[in-house]
């Protein structure tokens, strides 16, 4: 239910690749590009032939000096251990396709706690911790009695990437222990991902999970209807500050009001 077109194309395993043919990686790279006035028709990863080769993220940062791309060998050469693993950073970008993003859903930084972070925001390989954000997500899911869910015995989110939710987060990679360590680093390229989708057109619903999420998103997000943001505190903040509890609102069934009854998003993992 609720999915649009067809399976995303899944990423190579090189370690700053999103996909050699992900619309994605092409637009947020055009976009880079431009705000940093460095624009060269020569690397821009698409042409008037159509689809062609895109290089690395890596490869357009050196040549395009759009040095908004963040240098991965730099941060995991460091003697601090960073989250997640190098080969998912961009997972998120190559998990949902740029023309199937129905849903973004923006929290803070990954995990940063060994073994939970798995380069889609909130979403966690193997059993779920109870302890995380993505537990609290489960709870207020489980009492939306609009929204038909089932918790699942691991904390996967690929199916809802499936689906044309991007799983995003402010930061793509965060210092063990040290939360929004990464933020400032990450700030100019998830700006670049979010005015590729400043379109009113397309009728993206934003889930803003944090304050972090909210300041950035409606600071970039011009041209959208104010009715697609759909805020809320972080599901792990203790005090929501200028926004509403995250365990009192019903962000998810939200979202699918915005989308309208023709095709809702399925929030269900079982």
């Amino acid at each position: 239910m609720g999915a649009v077109g067809h399976h995303p194309r899944r990423a190579p395993r090189g370690a700053d690749h999103v996909s050699v043919d992900n619309q994605f990686a092409a637009v947020v790279v055009r976009s880079l590009i431009r705000s940093r006035r460095h624009e060269r028709r020569d690397c821009l990863p698409y042409g008037q032939g159509g689809r062609q080769a895109i290089p690395s993220l890596l490869e357009v940062r050196n040549q395009s000096q759009a040095d908004s791309v963040p240098d991965l060998a730099r941060l995991y050469a460091s003697s601090q251990q960073v989250f997640p693993d190098r080969s998912q950073v961009f997972r998120a970008l190559s998990a949902t396709e740029f023309e199937q993003v129905r849903v973004v859903l923006l929290g803070q930084d990954p995990y940063d706690a060994a073994g939970l972070a798995d380069g889609l925001a909130f979403s966690q390989p193997g059993a779920i911790n109870k302890r995380s954000a993505l537990h609290r997500i489960f709870l207020n899911l489980e009492r939306d009695d609009r929204t038909p869910f089932t918790r699942p015995p691991i904390g996967d989110l690929s199916p809802w990437a499936d689906r044309g939710v991007l799983l995003l987060n402010v930061a793509l990679t965060v210092v063990e222990n040290t939360p929004k360590s990464h933020l400032a680093i990450w700030k100019p390229f998830t700006e670049a991902i979010l005015r590729s989708l400043d379109d009113p057109d397309r009728g993206i619903a934003f889930i803003l999970l944090g304050a972090d999420a909210v300041d950035l998103a409606t600071s970039v997000l011009q041209n959208v209807s104010a009715d697609s943001f759909i805020r809320a505190a972080h599901p792990m903040a203790g005090y929501p500050g200028d926004e509403r509890p995250f365990h009192v609102s019903r962000v998810f069934s939200e979202a699918n009001d915005f989308l309208g009854s023709g095709d809702p998003i399925d929030w269900n993992l079982s």
